[in-house]
């Protein structure tokens, strides 16, 4: 017989059969006698019907119904001298509960706020970098056969959107593919 979680559903069921072995319960009189939801009970017992604790089937109206399986009443072995030493040994060496290690303080950051924002002068405007025309203008200067430098692995889900509309629009047949380990990926002209 399985060990059962004490007080678990299916332990309180198993012990109700133990008193009443003649009682047959739909899966209705187990969730208004247990206090439970319909729902689970299933899956709460699944682990006394694979011992055979409890049997399960189908009545005339075709709802699932428990009863007393064959290994309700099997006795079960007491346990061994190493079992109980393995036991014992098991509920020795459970640590203690330690006490959690104290918060640090984290140090406090000035609110953000418009007015605490630093401007800097003299810095370039960068050029747009997911602009569709950059990838026609490169795409274009490619003739079949030729291949990219290698290009950071970030752009590669954009360079493959932009080649998929290249490749609707009849502009060429392109692969991109990763070169090495750091992910880094190119574009080659294929036709």
């Amino acid at each position: 017989m399985p060990q059962l979680p004490p007080d678990s559903l299916a332990d309180r069921v198993v012990r109700f059969f133990r008193s009443a072995p003649d009682e047959v319960l739909s899966t209705d009189d187990i969730a208004t006698k247990f206090e439970t939801s319909v729902r689970g009970i299933h899956t709460q017992l699944a682990c006394t019907l694979v011992s055979e604790v409890l049997l399960r089937e189908r009545n005339d109206d075709g709802n699932y119904t428990y009863a007393a399986g064959p290994s309700l009443f099997v006795a079960q072995a007491p346990p061994t001298k190493s079992e109980l030493k393995a036991k014992q040994a098991r509920e020795r060496t459970v640590p203690e509960p330690q006490a959690p290690p104290p918060v640090k303080a984290k140090p406090q950051e000035a609110m953000f706020t418009p007015g605490n924002v630093k401007i800097v002068k003299g810095v370039p405007l960068p050029g747009r970098w997911n602009v569709p025309h950059d990838w026609d203008q490169l795409l274009g200067r490619m003739q079949v056969g030729d291949s990219t430098e290698p290009l950071p692995q970030k752009i590669a889900a954009s360079v493959r959107k932009h080649i998929t509309r290249v490749h609707a629009q009849g502009m060429g047949t392109f692969a991109v593919r990763r070169i090495d380990a750091s992910g880094q990926i190119g574009i080659w002209r294929t036709a």
